[in-house]
């Protein structure tokens, strides 16, 4: 499961690593200057690039939410359900 490291409680203001939460905290806890993490980049590479966190500057640590995409209904254009 991904951590979404977040810099304030602004939304928007985090970036999402491939680290486990508690894996996550552990490096941060332990670190002495900056954390090197994977971070899941835009769509476009689709592949991790390395980032360094500065522990002093994270507010929180938290599973990312997956949010669904909405349902698809049988109705017909312009028709209801």
């Amino acid at each position: 499961m991904p951590t979404q490291v977040a810099f304030s409680g602004l939304g928007g203001d985090f970036i999402i690593v491939e680290e486990e939460p508690a894996e996550v905290a552990r490096r941060l806890a332990a670190a002495d200057g900056l954390a090197e993490f994977s971070r899941i980049p835009a769509p476009i590479s689709h592949e991790p690039i390395a980032t360094w966190i500065n522990p002093a500057r994270v507010a929180f640590l938290v599973e990312p939410v997956m949010r669904l995409a909405p349902r698809a209904t049988n109705a017909p254009p312009g028709g209801e359900i």
